[in-house]
């Protein structure tokens, strides 16, 4: 019997809790009140009789039809129903009784698949996360998905509408809130009473130096409902200030948005997702002054009432999260989510649900007879970078299946499996183009890679097209471009490329040489950033310039290579840390002179005053001399 969370018209039936709830109304029923609605549930409207309601809800019980009619009669009266003018459930005379009202189990995903006829183009997003118009065929993350909507519900009776998913990079975060959590809640029944009609998204990656209010200002601005602006009249930098300054304005205003739907019997909510959150906490563009204040802010809107905030952030930076009181708030009433691995039985669902929603079929290996599709399973369970990869080997599959639909095992193997497709697809690009772009490999990577300070962390960073002085360099980024190894996207109102996704770096053999080789320099350049953001933040003092000796000859050495660019910053920084080294050099030059003087002084002084010391010493021998004499002379007198 299917215990999940489902819908029967406007009402939403939780059977663990023995409940039905529309809006703000909660109503509970008995346990075989219950039962009995499962089964009608469960055969879609059909007719279901009396003695077989019977046997399979009072199984080897002898009873008439008493205890079944009462059972109706307390369900059409949760309902707010009527035998007379049935809306839920009908009465068929002599018998039995179906369900009349629209039936959905959000949740079930073979059903989903199966009454899915999906007309986009390819049912698999490659190297892309899933938006919220790729629901449909979004799959294999029910159980998670059913966690983070009860958590939600919680944390919004806790007064505080915020959760942060953890995991991997790779391992789905966006895509999860996206095509899962999004789309239920923006659903017509939503979930709990609560019902989101409008959402933006930031992403850290794109948020530049001093625009982080600016930004989320942005991303504000694209709230609608009805087509109708939230936040309305109002510019980007006017509504940054008004966040800085007065923020309960701006809840205001969304509050009186959401006035307006109040008919409705859920409460509206407007959704904030925050991806990529690893960026605002390890960033060296942005100060801690910064951080903390866009973390009040978050805090006050998650509080606000109106607004719920899904933030996703990767677990290897959980210590910074720890740093954050705002971001631990919440942790033990259930605020944090840990998105592990998909297990196996997840994996085929991901694989297989998009392929039937889809129409497409797999081919069986030609001796084992293994399908496809339990082969890529195989073979993506034991890969830690399942997700993107497989994604991606699925989307190549797609573009080259059969004319009658068929995902073929001969393009699979020519992919080279699993592990070797995105590498292979990135070699394969490499290779066709011409000797020139060939040779700026190395200059485009250094735009697109950073690595921690202690050298362990390898992360991916966006880049200026415009930080592309040679026409081959350029020519190189936009074939990867349009092979989909890179996104090119707006930027600050400016023109940018990224890498799709890190486990290109882990899979590309080319890129992971490069990063072998220069890996103290990118663990140096990474090591100047934070060093000229603090110094930066401390108002150019001296005392935190770069220190003399290995600090300051790792930043000349990134200085003298041409394969990385420094920002005026820290170029500025590296300058005056010279100067200061020079400085120092020469008083120690002019105390070591002076030093010198003074021992040669001393010295000299001591040679003059032995010599003077031993010219007394004679005179006075010679005087004792004299003397002695001239008593020896008065003796010989006397």
């Amino acid at each position: 019997m299917n215990t999940a969370l489902f819908f029967v018209g406007e009402w939403q039936v939780t059977p663990a809790t023995n409940s039905i709830r529309r809006g703000e109304q909660t109503k509970h029923l008995e346990p075989k009140a219950m039962d009995v609605l499962l089964l009608l549930c469960e055969k879609q409207g059909e007719l279901v009789t009396s003695e077989e309601i019977i046997s399979h809800c009072w199984p080897n019980v002898a009873l008439g039809d008493n205890p079944l009619h009462k059972v109706i009669t307390q369900l059409r009266k949760a309902f707010e129903d009527k035998a007379s003018d049935p809306h839920y459930i009908e009465t068929i005379r002599k018998r039995g009784y179906r369900v009349i009202a629209e039936i959905n189990f959000p949740l079930n995903e073979e059903q989903k698949a199966s009454q899915t006829s999906w007309q986009g183009d390819s049912p698999f997003v490659g190297l892309s996360a899933f938006a919220p118009e790729q629901a449909d065929v979004f799959f294999g993350r029910n159980k998670q998905i059913a966690t983070l909507l009860q958590r939600v519900s919680a944390q919004i009776e806790f007064g505080r509408a915020f959760c942060l998913i953890l995991g991997a990079s790779g391992s789905g975060k966006s895509s999860l809130v996206n095509a899962g959590v999004l789309p239920a809640l923006m659903s017509s029944n939503g979930y709990d009473g609560i019902r989101v009609h409008s959402y933006c998204q930031l992403d850290f990656a794109d948020v530049s130096k001093e625009r982080l209010l600016l930004d989320l200002a942005s991303t504000l601005l694209d709230l609608e409902i009805n087509d109708a602006a939230v936040l309305s009249d109002i510019s980007a930098d006017a509504l940054a200030e008004l966040l800085l300054k007065d923020p309960e304005q701006v809840i205001s205003r969304c509050k009186a948005a959401l006035a307006a739907l109040n008919k409705e019997r859920t409460t509206p909510y407007l959704f904030l997702f925050i991806d990529r959150l690893e960026v605002l906490l390890s960033s060296p563009l942005f100060s801690d002054d910064e951080r903390n204040q866009l973390l009040a802010l978050i805090e006050r809107l998650a509080t606000s009432g109106c607004m719920i905030i899904f933030s996703a952030c990767r677990n290897d930076f959980y210590p910074q999260v720890v740093s954050q009181p705002s971001l631990m708030a919440g942790k033990a009433n259930g605020a944090h989510f840990d998105l592990l691995a998909p297990t196996r039985s997840e994996l085929k669902q991901m694989i297989r649900l998009p392929a039937l929603a889809a129409g497409l079929s797999w081919q069986h290996h030609p001796e084992h007879h293994t399908p496809l599709d339990e082969q890529l399973c195989n073979d993506t369970a034991n890969n830690p970078d399942a997700l993107p990869m497989l994604q991606y080997t699925l989307q190549q599959l797609y573009l080259q299946r059969s004319p009658d639909n068929e995902l073929l095992f001969s393009e699979y193997q020519a992919l080279g499996t699993i592990e070797g497709a995105i590498g292979q697809k990135a070699e394969q690009v490499f290779c066709q183009l011409p000797k020139d772009q060939q040779a700026e490999l190395a200059a485009v990577l250094s735009k697109l890679i950073t690595l921690s300070p202690d050298g362990e962390t390898l992360t991916s960073r966006a880049a200026h097209w415009s930080e592309l002085t040679s026409t081959a360099a350029t020519k190189l980024a936009q074939a990867m471009v349009d092979s989909r190894l890179f996104v090119s996207h707006l930027k600050n109102e400016q023109a940018c490329f990224s890498l799709a996704h890190e486990a290109l770096l882990r899979h590309w053999q080319r890129a992971i040489d490069w990063v072998q080789e220069h890996q103290q320099s990118l663990a140096i350049q990474s090591r100047v950033q934070l060093a000229t953001e603090r110094w930066l933040l401390e108002q150019k003092h001296s005392d935190f310039l770069l220190a003399q000796g290995k600090p300051l000859q790792e930043a000349q050495s990134l200085v003298k290579n041409p394969m990385f660019s420094l920002s005026s910053d820290e170029q500025a920084l590296i300058k005056a840390s010279n100067n200061k080294a020079k400085r120092k050099k020469r008083v120690l030059q002019i105390t070591a002179a002076a030093l010198v003087c003074l021992t040669f002084i001393a010295t000299f002084m001591s040679v003059r005053s032995y010599h003077a010391e031993q010219i007394a010493k004679q005179k006075r021998q010679e005087a004792e001399s004299l003397l002695g004499f001239m008593v020896g002379e008065f003796a010989d007198k006397l």
